[in-house]
């Protein structure tokens, strides 16, 4: 379902009770570096803008929901800089 390379988005920033510290933020789009098959029965994400201790193996994938290429499509195209047009006065 994930892939390295691909933008996701935290919808759960609730950290685990292993570890109180809050390392993610809700609505907050992050890049996927790694996947790790098999953590706690589904996947870990490593993540290129979330450190994470030494002794921890990924978030947990349930935390994220994968951005569409499509819609991000739109929000590029409003950013991408448009040609002036003349206007008669």
């Amino acid at each position: 379902m994930f892939h390295v390379g691909q933008l996701v988005c935290c919808i759960n920033d609730q950290p685990p009770p292993h570890d109180p510290v809050r390392r993610l933020v809700r609505g907050t789009v992050y890049t996927v570096v790694g996947v790790v098959c098999g953590f706690g029965g589904g996947d870990g994400l490593l993540l290129a803008e979330a450190q994470l201790p030494e002794e921890f193996y990924g978030f947990a994938a349930e935390r994220f929901r994968p951005l569409s290429e499509a819609r991000l499509a739109v929000f590029r195209s409003m950013l991408s800089p448009t040609p002036k047009q003349e206007v008669e006065a």
